[in-house]
């Protein structure tokens, strides 16, 4: 059974996944709005941004998978660290560009960022240790 900073963990991730989508839809004609000016790019920036967005949630995806659901300290790290990274470079750069794409949607990147980092975070607590040292979860000992 997993550990209840386990299923935090999670509650965070997925929390954290409903506000990027909805910091993707709130600033979607923002990002592609930047390019309208030239021909032909508006749907390069279309496909480029949902691509990129896909990819780059994918990514965290698997290292919630990892995580969650495989019990590893190597991902967990992995996770921790990228995710302490962009948050402090979305909170940096979105200062000094003066919240550039509006207050709401800089709120939701902060939002989510602090929920991955979070959930991250409380997974070093002592209660989600055994998650991490048993190896593989769920696994039992024997096999008899």
């Amino acid at each position: 059974m997993k550990p209840q900073l386990v299923v935090w963990f999670d509650y965070l991730f997925w929390l954290g996944v409903l506000a990027a989508v909805c910091g993707l839809y709130l600033n979607f004609d923002l990002i592609t709005g930047s390019v309208a000016d030239v021909p032909g790019a508006r749907a390069g920036a279309v496909v480029g941004g949902i691509l990129g967005f896909s990819v780059t949630l994918g990514l965290y995806a698997l290292g919630w998978f990892f995580i969650s659901r495989k019990g590893s300290k190597i991902a967990h790290w992995i996770f921790t660290l990228i995710t302490g990274a962009v948050l402090a470079f979305t909170v940096f750069g979105t200062l000094m560009a003066g919240f550039q794409f509006g207050v709401f949607p800089a709120v939701l990147d902060f939002a989510r960022f602090g929920m991955w980092f979070l959930g991250a975070v409380l997974l070093f607590l002592p209660e989600a240790r055994p998650w991490f040292d048993k190896g593989t979860p769920n696994v039992p000992d024997t096999f008899d």
